[in-house]
Formats: structure tokens, sequence, C-alpha cells
């Protein structure tokens, strides 16, 4: 019998690893438009007629075309906890950029931009994941582009080197998927408030609203490079290749160097398939041979002030022992559309488990491919929920702010 070959793009180094041309692109990031500046819907051209770097991929599979680093960034050094205290961020607000990336499913009736202006953490920018996308997808927010996320931390003030602390009012889930973002980008400063707003106002520590002070905020560099650490990153030809390896470890073949266990985080009724999936039509189910881990086994909840805060070390070291997940192996998580996956993501990495990486499209994706082999009968579901539009600016600074213009050799701005 002979032995399937594993992914050679999962966790082996690359052949290449190519700088990416961001001289296009840089003129860009320093101008102030008032178009949506990290929408790419339409097709951008130079004047020469070439295409300026947007990738057109199928749904669903998004290989990444740009420039790619597989090196994990927490690997590299100094990686002690993705979490950091209230009392600390407090101590610690003029050295830190704080963003509030609250997300909640589009349908909830919660405007998070108008909570985000209502009520905020000084300084704090706001992104919002819905936006900050690939937006060439159907998947509801896969990663950005190279050129999105550079834009974006321009944008918000943001470089290589700034310490930046995401907080959210949506229970935990999507700042860890910001947190996560951050570091597929190879951005090393970067944590997650524990317990968010709910602790922090809880705690009678400041907010504020409205427009921030322009001349305490940190300045961007010219413009914000960045490459995608695709070792962070699952896509879902990977995942069936992977899925191949693994039934043939199960079917008595030689052991496969390089098989990952996948995680799903989503509650056991919907990893079986028994309840319908909160997006119309998306059959339920669970990608074949993953393991069913929760997300809400992995935090706690106080009742008194709705803050949720992941659970200490030791606590999720035993669960993951409990359910007989061994941390060394390499490991990918999952979950609805690649968010609350992302809590089981900073878990891992709290315990320190060396290979992580996070399915991006997560369910959505995978279901609504038909090549996808599936553990368990999928049960047809449709579930129309009312729709509530996205906000108009999805991630920006507090009202009032725009980054400068950079000025022409002769001076003007």
């Amino acid at each position: 019998m002979d032995t399937p070959k594993p992914a050679a793009t999962m966790w082996d180094e690359p052949d290449f690893d190519q700088e990416e041309d961001n001289s296009k692109d840089q003129k860009r990031w320093g101008e102030d438009t008032d178009d949506e500046w990290n929408d790419h819907d339409e097709d951008e051209h130079d004047d020469d007629g070439e295409s300026d770097g947007e990738v057109h991929i199928y749904p669903g599979d998004y290989e990444q075309s740009e420039a790619f680093i597989t090196e994990d960034p927490e690997i590299r050094g100094d990686y002690d906890s993705a979490l950091v205290s209230t009392e600390w961020l407090h101590g610690n607000l003029d050295h830190v950029i704080p963003i509030d990336g609250s997300w909640v499913m589009p349908f909830s009736n919660r405007d998070l931009r108008d909570e985000w202006l209502q009520c905020h953490i000084q300084h704090a920018r706001f992104l919002d994941i819905e936006r900050l996308r690939f937006k060439h997808q159907i998947l509801p927010h896969l990663l950005p582009t190279t050129r999105q996320f550079g834009e974006a931390m321009h944008k918000m003030g943001i470089d290589r080197d700034s310490h930046v602390v995401i907080y959210d009012n949506s229970y935990l889930f999507s700042a860890c998927r910001v947190y996560w973002m951050f570091k597929a980008f190879g951005h090393r400063n970067v944590s997650i408030l524990n317990g968010g707003m709910p602790k922090w106002r809880a705690e009678g520590r400041p907010v504020f609203s409205g427009p921030a002070d322009l001349e305490t905020l940190p300045k961007a560099k010219a413009h914000y490079e960045c490459k995608r650490y695709v070792s962070l990153i699952r896509t879902h030809s990977q995942i069936v290749e992977n899925i191949q390896l693994l039934d043939h470890s199960l079917k008595g073949g030689e052991p496969v160097d390089g098989v990952e266990y996948v995680l799903d985080a989503r509650t056991e009724d919907r990893f079986r398939g028994l309840v319908p999936e909160p997006r119309p039509g998306l059959p339920g189910g669970s990608i074949m041979h993953s393991l069913n881990t929760p997300y809400e086994d992995l935090i706690h909840r106080d009742p008194a002030t709705d803050a949720i805060t992941l659970r200490p070390r030791d606590e999720l070291r035993a669960y993951f022992k409990a359910k007989g997940i061994d941390l060394t192996k390499p490991l990918v998580t999952s979950c609805g559309s690649g968010v609350t996956a992302a809590v089981v993501y900073v878990a891992l990495r709290e315990l320190r488990a060396p290979k992580v990486a996070l399915y991006d499209g997560s369910w959505f994706d995978y279901a609504t491919q038909i090549i996808s082999p599936m553990d368990r009968d999928v049960h047809e579901h449709v579930f129309e929920p009312p729709t509530n539009p996205l906000p108009e600016n999805a991630f920006e600074l507090p009202p009032g702010l725009r980054p400068r213009r950079p000025r022409t050799k002769d001076g003007r701005s």
C-alpha cells in the first residue's frame, strides 16, 4: 500500500520565501480619501492596465499567491501569555493601542460601531472583521489580503512595533479572532484584554465617547509591511488532504508524519448536526475525524458582570488531557466560520502547544463544498433570521481623526 505524502505547505518550510513588492501600494496608503479604503470589491488597475495586486480565487479555497512565510512569530522567542489584565492595561494605556474588535452575528440587531462610539477605552480604534476581510469570497470574514491589512493598520495609526491590545464586548471570541488575525500577518506585539469591556466597566475604569485626543495618539510609519504566516492558516484543500492521511493511518497503513487533528469549537449539538446552523441553508454535521472541544468549555463567565475570561492554564491543561488530546501533535481549530475557533487557538497557545493553526473558512467553507467528507449524517436545516445591515464604517479611528496626507516634493499636502 502506498503511503500518502503529507502536504509540504503545512509545517515544512517552502521552497521559496519571496519578498512582496509593496511599491505600488505605498503611494495609496498615505492618501486621505472619502472612499471605503478597505473595500476592494472592484478590480483595480494601474495606468498600464496591469492588475494592482488583487487576488481572484475560487470561494472556499484561497491558496495564498501573496508573499508568505511559515515561521510562527510566537515561537521565535519571548512568548508568555496572550492575555493582559484590566489592571495592567489601565496602567499602560500610554504605551499601547487598544482595539475594539467586537463582533456578533449580523442578525443580532446590535450596532457595534455605535456601541464603540458611545463607550470605548481611551484611544481605542474599531475593527470590524466583517469588512476587513477578503472581499472576493462568499465566506463571512475570511482573512484579508496583505494589502488590505496593511492599509487598515496604517489608517489606524499602527506600525510593526506597536503593542496592540484587543478587547471586545462580545464574549471574548471576537477578540481572539482579531488576535489570531494579527498573528497571521506576523504582528508580534499583540495581546487580548481578559474579561473585555464588561470587566473593564464593572471595575469602574474610565471609558470615553466621541473624538479622542489626536496629539496623544501614536503616529504610524509610512506604511505597514506584512506577510502572511501560512503555518497558522488552513484551507479546504489542506483539510481534505489531511483527512486522507488520517484515513490511511486509521485503516492500518503506515503512520504518516504531519497528520493534524481538527478541534471543533461549536456546541456538541451543532457538531453532531442535531440543531440548525445559524446561517440560512447551511447543512449540519462535522468535519470527518474532527474532535469536539466547545469553546464555552474553555471560558468562565462572571454571572455578576457578564465578563468572559479564559480559564486558568491548569484548568485548560486538565480539560484537553481529559479529552485525550496530545498537545505536542499538530492541531487545527475550527468552528462555524472561524471566530470561536480562535478561542481554542488562544487556549492552546496559552499551553504552549507548538503547532496550532486555524481553519479560516471553518464549517461554512467545508459544508458548502460537495467534495467534503463528513463523519455524521448531514441534516438539512433552513433557519431564516432577520437581517441587519452592517454599519457603514467598519473600522476606523475615533471621530475627527484622519491620518495626514504625505507631503509632495513641493511641500503640498
